[in-house]
């Protein structure tokens, strides 16, 4: 199954919910999050937020008895361009469609993720590289 935790039409236009429905040459089972359910993280958060920050709180509805999160490092292991995500795709403005903090602020998600950390420590596990990015106390952690 794939999930799609994001808006149905992302920031340059194109709908990917339609656009996968029409590539899903497997029929491969699909999911979308929902509008909604996006809007409403954005206004949790306070920010546009990571796909995997969506993901996270999309698993946390689900009463799951624990989630470990791994690799996860809010773009802070420099590989992420600032200046432009997409290359091949612009904003129907025509202007570039922007990545890393100037698309996807940051600090706002590691403050929100840290509020949630605290609300289910027994449930959440993370990997030491995530708790060295938050830069926290947090016991539920697996050693890298």
């Amino acid at each position: 199954m794939l999930v799609c935790p994001q808006k149905d039409v992302d920031d340059a236009g194109i709908n990917i919910v339609n656009l996968f429905k029409t590539e899903n040459k497997h029929q491969t089972p699909f999911y979308h999050v929902g509008n909604e359910f996006v809007q409403d993280c954005w206004n949790k958060i306070g920010a546009k937020p990571n796909t995997g920050m969506i993901s996270i709180m999309t698993l946390l509805n689900y009463n799951v008895a624990e989630l470990f999160v791994s690799g996860f490092s809010f773009y802070d292991e420099g590989n992420m361009s600032t200046e432009i995500y997409r290359n091949d795709v612009s904003l129907l403005n025509g202007a570039p469609f922007l990545g890393g903090s100037a698309s996807h602020s940051q600090a706002p998600q590691k403050s929100f993720f840290r509020k949630i950390l605290l609300e289910e420590e027994n449930n959440i596990k993370i990997d030491s590289y995530l708790k060295n990015i938050l830069d926290i106390e947090y016991n539920n952690v697996k050693q890298l």
